[in-house]
């Protein structure tokens, strides 16, 4: 059976909501676990699962202690986040029974179905999806200096299929991840997705996914671009979009690309307004909900990781 699942902070749970409201649209067959790594009252937790119905809010607390108890309790919540990535991904698998599994960050939203990933996983154990696989001239050398630092894989794709192979790539990940899943480039750490570049080299059955319709960011549109025609989006006027990642948007800001894309803002990119306005829309609305519930306190923290990362994905003006 497949599954998908995105683990978030509840500051970040509303996030959730437009991908779920996708995957409702485009899988409606498929489960999805929304995995939550902080406490949650009982009397929310209920408010919580009928907004986000019919798909699952999984807990820590739903999990066997064994899987996260030495997991680095002093880490800030995105790390903390990152951290429990591939631990939910064990226990959907060991404890749920699901066979094919992908993991999707709370912030992208499905326009297509994912049924190339599950096909590809009936001959791969692993699919991760590089930032850029497209050869850059000298000019843009920062831009590789960027992907040296944070990782050549984006860690907000995914997917697993269930083998003796995977679960020894989980336990690799989850051992790393206990005590080193921070913010430290000093380090060459930069949370759960730096370890992914490893993966190919340590482990069989890995697929790197360069259909341009996949993880369609900031950090790879200088070569996709994405139109509209015949009731659906495309990239590169010839694949299918079939998810968009939302990394770093500000969605109280109508002009706002990404927060990591200094100097840029959808008036450099009018072509991806139809694609963000409603997706801006749906986040403040999903936010707007959450906080009902939640109360004000689930107010998202100010962002740190560009200050951290130094804005190295620019374009050139």
């Amino acid at each position: 059976m497949n599954a998908l699942y995105s683990t978030c902070t509840v500051s970040h749970l509303f996030r959730a909501k437009p991908l779920s409201d996708s995957i409702r649209a485009q899988h409606p067959e498929l489960p999805f676990y929304i995995c939550i790594v902080d406490p949650v009252a009982e009397l929310q937790r209920a408010a919580l699962a009928e907004l986000f119905a019919p798909h699952t809010l999984l807990y820590t607390t739903d999990l066997p202690a064994e899987y996260y108890n030495e997991i680095d309790p002093t880490y800030r919540p995105f790390e903390f986040t990152c951290a429990f990535r591939p631990v939910f991904a064990w226990f959907l698998m060991a404890d749920k029974g699901h066979e094919r599994v992908i993991y999707l960050d709370s912030d992208t939203c499905l326009y297509g179905r994912l049924d190339k990933s599950f096909a590809d996983l009936d001959r791969h154990n692993i699919i991760l999806t590089p930032h850029n696989d497209k050869l850059l001239d000298y000019e843009w050398v920062y831009y590789d200096q960027g992907v040296l630092r944070s990782g050549i894989f984006n860690s907000g794709f995914v997917a697993m299929k269930d083998t003796g192979e995977t679960r020894k790539f989980l336990q690799w990940w989850m051992k790393r991840l206990q005590k080193l899943c921070q913010i430290d480039p000093q380090k060459g750490l930069f949370v759960d997705q730096i370890w992914l570049n490893l993966v190919p080299l340590y482990f069989e059955g890995v697929l790197q996914e360069k259909d341009p319709g996949y993880n369609v960011a900031y950090f790879n549109i200088f070569h996709r671009s994405v139109s509209f025609r015949e009731g659906r989006y495309w990239v590169n006027e010839t694949h299918p979009l079939i998810f968009f990642h939302y990394t770093g948007l500000q969605h109280h800001d109508p002009a706002s690309f990404s927060l990591h894309f200094l100097g840029q803002t959808l008036e450099q990119w009018p072509e991806l307004k139809p694609l963000f306005e409603p997706y801006r829309l749906q986040t403040i609305a999903a936010q707007e909900a959450v906080h009902r519930i939640m109360g004000t306190g689930a107010e998202e923290p100010k962002p740190t990781l560009l200050q951290k990362m130094g804005g190295l994905f620019r374009k050139k003006a």
